[in-house]
């Protein structure tokens, strides 16, 4: 499920730390709307790697039986704009609109980041993260971590089906 607001929630961690959350513009972004909408991390942060690293590896610690931790972004959009995170996002764009990134690579980055982290403590254990909405599109660099489990989210359902071969042959290109 959507987890960045309880690993990095802005209630705890906007006012001391803005540069964990997305620039947007020339503005950090340390709140929510909607209930735990927007609100997104900058992934390029080496502090906010290790805080999800960190929430994973104690999730492991006090749930040894569990397999899977979600790293999946909160829901609304709303991601970092700065040099270092659009530096990893492949040159795709959605609908060819240069001012919506495909977001896949720089998302696999960080998930690889945290679980190369994690597996030195946990080796069998595994991140989830949906493949969605800006990051739906297959990478064009990153290659997953062996040791991520990513879901698709299907997005033609709420349409009674109509889309469903176009995200199909996406699911192929994975």
């Amino acid at each position: 499920s959507h987890a960045w607001f309880d690993i990095c929630p802005c209630v705890k961690y906007g006012q001391e730390h803005p540069e964990y959350f997305a620039l947007l513009g020339d503005e950090r972004r340390t709140s929510y709307y909607g209930g735990h909408h927007g609100g997104q991390v900058c992934t390029s942060n080496p502090d906010v790697i290790e805080i999800f690293a960190r929430a994973a590896i104690r999730y492991f610690d006090d749930h040894p039986d569990f397999h899977m931790f979600s790293v999946s972004p909160n829901d609304g959009g709303g991601f970092c704009q700065c040099d270092k995170c659009r530096a990893l996002d492949g040159n795709q764009f959605i609908d060819g609109d240069p001012n919506r990134p495909v977001l896949t690579d720089r998302l696999l980055a960080f998930y690889n980041a945290i679980a190369e982290r994690l597996v030195q403590k946990h080796p069998d254990k595994f991140l989830g993260a949906y493949i969605y909405s800006y990051y739906k599109a297959p990478p064009t660099r990153e290659k997953p971590h062996p040791n991520l489990y990513l879901v698709n989210a299907t997005n033609s359902a709420h349409m009674h089906g109509a889309g469903w071969e176009k995200e199909h042959e996406s699911e192929k290109q994975w």
